[in-house]
């Protein structure tokens, strides 16, 4: 299996929605996915860190976007979560290199 020549880098995996009312913050770590070396018919996952420091609670929209936005899925049952004030929770991201990918 031949090993794609580029650096995967994953930024901005998250769509996040937040509502226009709630100005609490969101915070992700880490802020990208960096994966090397990726091999075709391959998969990888990472783990995210969720946190927020605000007073109110969060209702997130998950979701993945880009050129890559099929390869992307998340451990989730819905594409939105509540994250809880002054919480973290971790998302795990799971990444599936199809065999039909191409080299670049």
């Amino acid at each position: 299996m031949e090993r794609n020549k580029t650096t995967i880098i994953v930024l901005a995996l998250l769509v996040v929605q937040l509502s226009a009312s709630c100005a609490s913050a969101l915070g992700v770590s880490p802020g990208s996915i960096n994966i090397s070396n990726a091999v075709r018919g391959g998969y990888a996952e990472k783990t995210l860190l969720l946190s927020t420091a605000g007073d109110e609670n969060l209702t997130l929209k998950i979701d993945s976007d880009g050129e890559i936005k099929n390869w992307i899925s998340f451990n989730l049952n819905e594409s939105y979560m509540t994250l809880e004030n002054k919480s973290s929770r971790p998302l795990l991201v799971m990444i599936s290199v199809p065999n039909t990918a191409r080299n670049r």
